[in-house]
C-alpha cells in the first residue's frame, strides 16, 4: 500500500527548467508537478543517485529579463521517468516567489495524491 506523505498540495506545472547536479554540470529537464516542498522533474535517460543534494533553476514566469529563481533540493524518490525532488530551507524571497507561481493556479488543478 502506498501512503501519501506530502504536505502541501501538487500543481500540474511543466516548465523546462536546468538541475545543476554535482560532476555533471547543469542538466536540461522539465517539471510534472510542483508545490511548496517539492516537485517531479522528468529527466529523460540521466540518471541520478537517491538523497544526492541538486539545485532547481527555474525561469521567473514574471520577469520580463528572464531571471532564474534557485532551489536547493534533495533528490527523494527516483523512477524510471524522473525523480522526485525535496527543497531545502531555501530564502524567504525564494519561497515567497514559488509562492507566487503556485497560487496563480486555481483550486481544481491541484493533482490529488
Amino acid at each position: 500500500m502506498n501512503t501519501e506523505r506530502r504536505w502541501t498540495p501538487r500543481f500540474p506545472i511543466s516548465v523546462n527548467i536546468s538541475i545543476y547536479y554535482s560532476g555533471l554540470g547543469l542538466i536540461s529537464a522539465k517539471t510534472s508537478n510542483l508545490s511548496q516542498r517539492g516537485a517531479y522533474v522528468e529527466t529523460g535517460h540521466i540518471r541520478l543517485r537517491l538523497g544526492s543534494h541538486v539545485e532547481l533553476i527555474l525561469p521567473v514566469s514574471t520577469d520580463p529579463q528572464g531571471n532564474h529563481q534557485r532551489l536547493g533540493a534533495r533528490i527523494a524518490r527516483i523512477d524510471n521517468r524522473g525523480i522526485g525532488l525535496a527543497f531545502r530551507d531555501a530564502p524567504s524571497e525564494d519561497t515567497e516567489s514559488l509562492h507566487r507561481l503556485l497560487s496563480q493556479y486555481p483550486p481544481e488543478r491541484v493533482v490529488a495524491g
